[in-house]
C-alpha cells in the first residue's frame, strides 16, 4: 500500500488556459482538485493546484500536467503505509473484543455502583481509542486510493519583480563598501611594508655609486 505524492513547478505562458486544462484532467483521472490559489501580490501572476487523482493513473496525469509548460523543478515521493495499515487493523480487532468483553460485564450487572461506573469509564476510553484508529484507517485508505499532485505555475518571462529605489540603493551601498575594503586593505599593506621600504633603496644607491665609481674618467 503505497501514498504517492509529487510537486511539479512549472512556467506557463498561458495561466488560464492552464487552470482550465488543471481542472479537466482532474476530472479525467477520476479525482477532484482540492485547493487552487492565485497570487498576484508582486505582480508575478502565480497559481497553485493541489490535485487529488486515481493512484493508479498517477505516472499519466503526472506527465499530462508537465505538457502544460516548460517545467522547473519536480519531486515524487512514494510512502509504503502497508505495515502501519495492518497494526491498526490489528489494534481495532482488538479493541472490539474488548469492548465485548465490557459490554457482557455491564450486562452481567455485578458488583457495586462505583464498580458499574469504573466498566462503563473503561467502555468509553477503548470506544474513543477504536473511533481515532478508524479514522486513521480511512485517512490511509483514502491517500492510498487517491494520490496528491501539488502544481505551482508562473507565467513564462516573469523572472521576478523590476528593481526599487531600495534595491538600487542597497546596490549602491554595497559597492561603496567594496570599494572602501579595497582601499582600507591597500593602505594596511603599504603601512605593513613601510619598515622594509629602506633596503631596496639603499641597495639602489649603493649600485648607483658602485657604477659611477667603476665609469672611467674622461680628460
Amino acid at each position: 500500500m503505497l501514498i504517492r505524492s509529487a510537486v511539479l513547478s512549472l512556467s506557463c505562458e498561458d495561466l488560464e488556459r492552464a487552470d482550465a486544462r488543471v481542472l479537466d484532467l482532474a476530472k479525467a483521472y477520476g479525482g477532484f482538485v482540492g485547493s487552487r490559489s492565485l497570487d498576484g501580490s508582486r505582480k508575478i501572476e502565480r497559481r497553485t493546484w493541489e490535485l487529488r487523482i486515481d493512484s493508479s493513473r498517477f505516472e499519466a496525469c503526472l506527465a499530462d500536467l508537465r505538457a502544460l509548460g516548460r517545467v522547473l523543478d519536480l519531486s515524487t515521493e512514494a510512502k509504503d503505509v502497508t505495515a502501519e495499515f495492518v497494526d491498526v487493523e490489528s489494534r481495532i480487532a482488538n479493541g472490539r473484543e474488548i469492548e465485548a468483553r465490557i459490554v457482557r460485564l455491564i450486562a452481567d450487572d455485578a458488583g457495586t455502583i462505583e464498580d458499574v461506573l469504573e466498566i462503563e469509564n473503561a467502555l468509553g476510553r477503548v470506544r474513543r481509542e477504536i473511533e481515532e484508529l478508524e479514522g486513521r484507517k480511512r485517512f490511509l485508505a483514502t491517500h492510498v486510493r487517491l494520490s496528491t499532485i501539488r502544481v505551482h505555475a508562473r507565467e513564462s518571462g516573469t523572472g521576478g519583480p523590476p528593481p526599487s529605489l531600495a534595491g538600487i540603493a542597497e546596490t549602491w551601498s554595497a559597492s561603496i563598501g567594496a570599494l572602501g575594503a579595497v582601499l582600507w586593505g591597500g593602505l594596511l599593506a603599504v603601512i605593513g611594508a613601510a619598515p622594509w621600504l629602506p633596503i631596496p633603496i639603499v641597495f639602489w644607491l649603493a649600485w648607483r655609486r658602485l657604477r659611477r665609481a667603476n665609469e672611467p674618467v674622461t680628460t
